[in-house]
């Protein structure tokens, strides 16, 4: 263990001294670490997907439903929707393929 380098700190900073990550201890830690970056990564693509849907409907959509820059209003909600929308889509096909926990 490299505990008075600069590399041995960073990883007593990110928890990853006696983890599954350096060789000892439990495995279940990695596949936490894995786990969380894949839920990121979902997020992401749902944000980028839903905003891709909804920016490519909004010339067809009432004034209404349509965001305004720096303002809450109805078309951020729809455009939300969209995105947890994407999300559910993407939590069911990933159950699907048998990758969900």
């Amino acid at each position: 263990m490299l505990v008075g380098t600069k590399l041995g700190t960073g990883r007593r900073r990110l928890g990853l001294l006696g983890s599954g990550l350096m060789g000892h201890g439990n495995t279940n830690q990695r596949i936490d670490i894995i786990s969380t970056a894949r839920r990121w990564a979902e997020f992401l693509v749902a944000v980028l997907i839903g905003n891709i849907v909804y920016f490519s409907v909004e010339p067809q959509l009432p004034s209404v439903m349509r965001h305004r820059m720096y303002q809450i209003d109805l078309g951020l909600a729809v455009d939300f929707v969209m995105c947890v929308a994407a999300y559910g889509l993407i939590r069911l096909i990933r159950g699907f393929g048998g990758h969900s926990k």
